[in-house]
C-alpha cells in the first residue's frame, strides 16, 4: 500500500470514528425527530408530501424502508455515516481528475475534518446524502466532458437518474442543480457543441421528471417557504461566513480559511486552462449564494446555511488549491499550518457541539439525560403531564421515543403513560420545566 493510500485511509478512518462517536453520544434533536416521525407514515402519505411540505419526499421514503429493519436512533443515523464514506470516496475520485498528486488526499482530509460537514454526517437528516448525489453528478459530468470517444458512448440516462434522484432527496440539491442547468445552457449557446446539448437535455429531463413525480412542490411552495421563515435572523455575514467555513464563532480560524480560499482562487485564475469541475463549483456556489441571499433580503428567507452545501463543497476545493501558490520548498510548511488549523478547529467543534448546540442551529431534546438519571431512582414506570400547550408535539413524541429505549444502547425500555390523576408529592417528581412534568408515582 502506497503512502498516499495510507494517508487517505487514515483520514477517512479517523473521520469515521468521530462521526460514530457523535452518532452514539449526542441526544436526538428536533429535526431528527421530525425525520423519523415523517418516515413512519405510509408510503402514499410521504409521496403526497402530507408529512412535510418543505422537503421533497425522497429522503423520507429511504428512511421509511431503512427503518423497516430497526427504528433505533443509532441505526437511523447510520445512513449519514454511510453517506460520509461514499462522499469521501467520490471526493477522492474528483480530486484525481485534476492530475495533481496531493489534491485527492488533501480534499479527503479537509472533508473528513470539516467543521461544516461534521454537523451533518451523523444526523438523521438528508444533508449528507444530498452531498453524495452532488459528488456523484460531478463525477459523471467530469467523465462526460473528458470522454474523447464521442458523445454516443456516454450513459446519459445514468446522469438523468442521478440528478432526478438528487432533486427528489432534498431541495438543497436545487442550489447545485439550477445553476448547473444555466451553466450548460450558456455553454451550449456559445459553443454549439453536441455534447453540451446532450448534457443540457439530460438536465432539463431531470427537472421535468422531478416535477412529474413530485408535482405537489408547486402547490406546497408557499408552505415550504413559510416553513423556513425562521432563517431571517441568520442572514448576517457574521453568522453565515463562519458557518460555511465550519469555524463558527472562531474569528481567527475563519479569517485563516478565508485567506486560504482566496489563495485558491488566485491559483485557479493563473492556470492556462481553468478546470471544468472548478468552473461548475464556482458558478453554482456563487449563483446560489447571491440569488438566495438577495431573494431572502428582498422577499422571503430561503438562504439556508444547511442546504447551501454547494458552497461548503466549493470551499473544500478552493482551500485545497491554495497550497499551490507556494514554491515547493514552502509548500510543506503551509500544508502543516493548514492541517493544524483544520484539526484544532475540528476538535473544538466536536467538544462544543454537545454543550452549545444552538450556535450550530441544533436543539437537542433533554430526554436522554432525563432517562439516564432514572437509573438513580430505579424507575420502571413514569407518567407525564403537559403543563401548557407544547410548542411542538415532537417534544412529547421525543419523550416517548426515548422511553421506548430507542435512543441508547443497551436498550432499556421504561413504561410510560399520560398522568390522569396523582398526588404531586415532591418525592414523585422526576423532571419539571414549563412544558412537561414527569412523575414516578401514579
Amino acid at each position: 500500500m502506497s503512502k498516499r493510500a495510507i494517508f487517505l485511509f487514515s483520514f477517512i478512518f479517523v473521520g469515521l470514528l468521530f462521526r460514530i462517536y457523535l452518532a452514539t453520544t449526542l441526544p436526538i434533536w428536533h429535526d431528527e425527530a421530525y425525520s423519523i416521525w415523517a418516515s413512519q407514515h405510509s408510503v402514499s402519505q410521504i409521496i403526497r408530501a402530507v408529512t412535510d411540505p418543505v422537503h421533497p419526499p425522497g429522503y423520507y421514503l429511504l428512511l421509511h424502508f431503512w427503518a423497516g429493519i430497526s427504528d433505533h436512533l443509532y441505526w437511523l443515523r447510520l445512513t449519514s455515516i454511510i453517506a460520509f464514506l461514499f462522499n469521501a470516496y467520490l471526493l477522492k475520485r474528483l480530486g484525481e481528475q485534476f492530475k495533481i498528486a496531493l489534491l485527492p488526499p488533501l480534499l479527503v482530509f479537509l472533508y473528513s475534518f470539516s467543521g461544516y460537514f461534521i454537523i451533518f454526517d451523523w444526523q438523521v437528516r438528508m444533508y449528507s446524502i444530498t452531498v453524495t448525489f452532488i459528488f456523484l453528478s460531478l463525477v459523471i459530468l467530469n467523465k462526460f466532458i473528458n470522454d474523447q470517444r464521442g458523445s454516443k458512448v456516454v450513459p446519459w440516462i445514468f446522469l438523468t437518474i442521478v440528478n432526478t434522484s438528487g432533486l427528489y432527496i432534498d431541495y438543497g440539491y436545487f442550489w447545485y442543480f439550477i445553476p448547473l442547468v444555466l451553466f450548460f445552457l450558456i455553454f451550449f449557446i456559445i459553443k454549439r457543441n453536441q455534447k453540451y446539448l446532450l448534457i443540457t437535455a439530460s438536465l432539463f429531463s431531470s427537472g421535468l421528471f422531478f416535477l412529474l413525480i413530485h408535482p405537489s412542490i408547486i402547490s406546497t411552495y408557499n408552505q415550504g417557504v413559510a416553513g423556513i421563515a425562521w432563517l431571517k435572523p441568520y442572514l448576517s455575514p457574521a453568522f453565515f461566513v463562519p458557518y460555511f467555513f465550519g469555524t463558527h464563532r472562531n474569528t481567527f480560524f475563519t479569517i485563516s480559511l478565508l485567506a486560504f480560499s482566496f489563495l485558491g482562487i488566485t491559483y485557479l485564475i493563473r492556470l492556462k486552462k481553468f478546470p471544468f469541475i472548478s468552473s461548475i463549483l464556482i458558478f453554482s456556489s456563487s449563483f446560489s449564494f447571491l440569488s438566495t441571499l438577495i431573494y431572502s433580503l428582498l422577499v422571503s428567507p430561503i438562504f439556508h446555511v444547511r442546504s447551501l452545501q454547494i458552497i461548503g463543497i466549493t470551499t473544500l476545493f478552493l482551500v485545497s488549491f491554495s497550497i499551490y501558490n507556494f514554491r515547493r520548498q514552502l509548500r510543506i510548511f503551509f500544508i502543516l499550518l493548514l492541517c493544524t488549523i483544520v484539526i484544532t478547529n475540528f476538535i473544538l467543534i466536536v467538544k462544543i457541539l454537545p454543550r452549545s448546540p444552538g450556535q450550530f442551529l441544533i436543539s437537542f431534546f433533554p430526554w436522554k439525560q432525563v432517562v439516564n438519571s432514572l437509573d438513580t431512582y430505579n424507575t420502571t414506570i413514569i407518567r407525564y403531564q403537559e403543563t401548557r400547550i407544547l410548542p411542538t408535539p415532537l417534544l412529547l413524541w421525543g419523550l416517548q421515543y426515548t422511553l421506548s429505549g430507542k435512543e441508547s444502547y443497551p436498550i432499556r425500555k421504561i413504561q410510560f403513560g399520560k398522568l390522569e390523576s396523582a398526588t404531586k408529592e415532591e418525592k414523585c417528581i422526576l423532571f419539571y420545566d414549563s412544558l412537561l412534568e414527569l412523575y414516578s408515582c401514579t
